[in-house]
C-alpha cells in the first residue's frame, strides 16, 4: 500500500464539509492522535536555550529545570458544514494555502452527492482544479484525499444495498445517475493523477455491517450517528484508523 510520510514537523490542513469539521467530533482524531504518539519526548537542557523552562530561585541561587518538549503535527481543521467540492474549490487559499500546510487530507462529497446532485464531470474539474491550485503553492505537498463516507447504509444477506445512494447491486440512484462509488471513483482518479492517496473507506465499513449482521438479516449500519455522520463507536474511528494505514511515521 502507498504511503506518505509526517513528522512532527508537518503542517495538516483537513479539509472538507461536518465529516472533518465535527459531528459530534472530527473523524481524524484517532489517527492524529495515534501519530503524535509514536513522536518520542525530548528534553531540553540547560545551559542553551530556556525559553519555556521552570525556573526557580531560593536565597542567591537560582536554577532552571529542564523543558519536556511532546513533539505533535500540527492539524489546522477547515471543514465547514455542508460544504460541497465546489466551495472549496472557490476558496483554496483561505480554506488550505493560506495555512501553509505540508499536507493536506480532503473528505467532501456527500453534499454533492445529494444535496447539490453535482454532475460527475463538474465534480471531477472541481477536484482536479483543488489539487492543481495546492500543487502551485508547494509542489512537495502531500495529499490525501478520503473516500466518502457511506450514507446510512442498509445491510442484508448478500449483501443488498437499499438506498438510493448505493448504485448497484440495486441500481439505486440519485437524481443525477451518480452513486457514491461513482464519486468515489472520480475522487481516486483525481488525487492519484496528482501524485496523492485515495483512501478507501466504504469496503471497510460495509464489512463490518456485515460482521455486526448475524444472523444474516436487515441491519441499519452502525457507523453513522444519523445515516450520515460517523460514529464515534465505530464509524470515526474506522475512517481515521484506515487513513493511519497510509501514513509513514517518522519521529
Amino acid at each position: 500500500m502507498s504511503t506518505q510520510p509526517l513528522s512532527s514537523q508537518d503542517v495538516v490542513v483537513m479539509v472538507g464539509d461536518s465529516i472533518t469539521a465535527g459531528t459530534p467530533t472530527p473523524w481524524f482524531t484517532t489517527g492524529v492522535a495515534a501519530i503524535d504518539a509514536e513522536f518520542p519526548t525530548t528534553t531540553r537542557p540547560y545551559p542553551g536555550t530556556n525559553v519555556g523552562a521552570v525556573g526557580s530561585c531560593t536565597g542567591p541561587v537560582g536554577s532552571v529545570s529542564p523543558m519536556t518538549v511532546t513533539p505533535a503535527i500540527t492539524v489546522i481543521n477547515t471543514g465547514v458544514g455542508g460544504a460541497s467540492i465546489g466551495d472549496i474549490e472557490a476558496a483554496v487559499p483561505a480554506r488550505i494555502t493560506d495555512h501553509n500546510p505540508t499536507a493536506v487530507v480532503m473528505e467532501v462529497g456527500i453534499n454533492d452527492c445529494s444535496a447539490f446532485n453535482t454532475p460527475l464531470a463538474a465534480f471531477r474539474a472541481s477536484s482536479d482544479s483543488i489539487w492543481s491550485q495546492v500543487l502551485a503553492f508547494n509542489p512537495a505537498i502531500k495529499l490525501w484525499a478520503i473516500s466518502l463516507y457511506v450514507w446510512g447504509e442498509l445491510f442484508n444477506a448478500g449483501p443488498i444495498y437499499a438506498n438510493p445512494y448505493d448504485g448497484p447491486p440495486d441500481g439505486g440512484h440519485n437524481a443525477v445517475g451518480a452513486s457514491i462509488p461513482d464519486y468515489n471513483a472520480e475522487l481516486k482518479a483525481s488525487i492519484e493523477s496528482f501524485g496523492g492517496i485515495f483512501v478507501e473507506t466504504r469496503a471497510e465499513t460495509l464489512a463490518l455491517i456485515a460482521s455486526l449482521s448475524s444472523p444474516p438479516g436487515a441491519h441499519v449500519g452502525p457507523t453513522t450517528l444519523d445515516g450520515l455522520h460517523p460514529n464515534t463507536a465505530y464509524g470515526q474511528p474506522l475512517m481515521s484508523t484506515r487513513w493511519l494505514t497510509t501514513v509513514q511515521i517518522v519521529p
